[in-house]
């Protein structure tokens, strides 16, 4: 079963950036926000190699995702999603990194990725899902 259900497949889905967290080698928190998408039950960010963020994973796959909706919940609230989950790097190639990058870009900016240069580099992250929680209806 499913744990992205929903409102929450839908708020992945949208044009809502995502923060994700990773932990440096000292501990600490390192932030970076991406655009992600939905391949079935994974989350997808594109990214280069060398970032902070693919650096970190690679040592320590835990990874944190918060992206804020629109949505009020009990009247007040903005609804958060809350992922915890695993992440593995994927050297798939330029042409499956710029696929992925024309696909996120549709869905934040309407059109197709507008920096058709460093797909050498370009590196898939897939993140499968642990755990939700925030503010929201896949709360229960």
């Amino acid at each position: 079963m499913s744990l992205i259900t929903g409102r929450a497949r839908a708020l992945l889905s949208s044009a809502a950036p995502a923060h994700v967290v990773t932990r440096r080698i000292d501990g600490t928190a390192q932030v970076s926000v991406v655009w992600v998408g939905l391949d079935g039950d994974e989350i997808l960010i594109g990214t280069q190699e060398g970032n902070a963020k693919v650096r970190n994973l690679r040592r320590d796959p835990h990874v944190i995702l918060s992206i804020l909706g629109t949505d009020l919940v009990h009247g007040f609230l903005l609804e958060h999603l809350l992922i915890a989950g695993r992440a593995t790097i994927d050297e798939a190639g330029p042409d499956a990194w710029l696929a992925l990058m024309d696909d996120l870009a549709q869905v934040y900016l309407g059109t197709p990725f507008p920096h058709r240069g460093g797909g050498d580099n370009g590196v898939i992250i897939h993140v499968e899902v642990d755990r939700i929680s925030g503010v929201g209806p896949w709360v229960s």
